[in-house]
């Protein structure tokens, strides 16, 4: 099994050093975990949108994303823009289960979501294998 392509997941904003901090702990992680595939998006403000980066990997043919949240507080992003972007990366590409915390079974799908809230709750769908 390989891992799955992770998206880390910031609000954005017009200061491009916030970008950049999201480009740093890419880095950081990249520099401990080579191995991995990890993209960038944003929520807002700053391109690209998470709707894009999920594009460009269902084009790769990467069948699992994990959406990592670069949100430090339990805002407004957390409850109402993350759950919107899921919702139309799931509208962008049929066939996508909706995010939970199991599945007794699922239908075999092109695409997967994987989205990964802030500490202590974790949701995760995966294809069947």
């Amino acid at each position: 099994m390989t891992a799955p392509s992770l998206i880390l997941l910031g609000h954005g904003s017009n200061d491009p050093r916030v970008a950049q901090v999201s480009h740093e702990i890419r880095a950081g992680i990249l520099e401990i975990r080579s191995d991995l595939d990890i993209s960038i998006a944003f929520l807002d403000h700053y391109p690209p949108t998470g709707l894009q980066v999920v594009n460009q990997l269902a084009k790769r043919g990467v069948s699992e994303v994990v959406f990592v949240p670069l949100l430090l507080s339990d805002a407004f992003q957390a409850h109402a823009e993350v759950p919107a972007l899921i919702a139309q990366v799931q509208g962008a590409h049929p066939g996508t289960p909706p995010t939970s915390k199991s599945r007794s079974s699922a239908p075999s799908i092109p695409f997967t979501i994987v989205f990964v809230s802030e500490v202590p709750c974790c949701t995760r769908t995966r294809a069947p294998t």
